[in-house]
């Protein structure tokens, strides 16, 4: 078995093998950085998410009662219109 020919690489095919790594790194870094950035986003759409969801909820609670409260005043007064201003109540029957 012959020994292996061991040959110097220019200085130009040198720097551009090292500045080849160099990109490599640094884009490895921005992945990671990247990542990091996108655990925080998806924090920040499951924390909108959550709020979304209650708010909703708590609106459709709003939605019942207000159902609620027409259906009482139906009830009692029939058909009209209340006046918030004076706190009277007009009837259309």
């Amino acid at each position: 078995m012959n020994e292996p020919i061991v040959t110097k690489l220019k200085d130009t095919e040198l720097v551009e093998i090292k500045d080849l790594q160099t990109k490599f790194q640094t884009i490895r870094l921005k992945l990671g950085d990247l990542q990091i950035e996108k655990m925080a986003l998806d924090s920040a759409v499951a924390s909108y998410v959550a709020k979304d969801k209650s708010l909703k909820e708590e609106w459709e609670g709003l939605q019942k009662s207000e159902q609620g409260i027409i259906d009482k005043i139906l009830s009692v007064y029939g058909e009209g219109h209340i006046s918030l201003a004076n706190g009277t109540f007009t009837s259309t029957d």
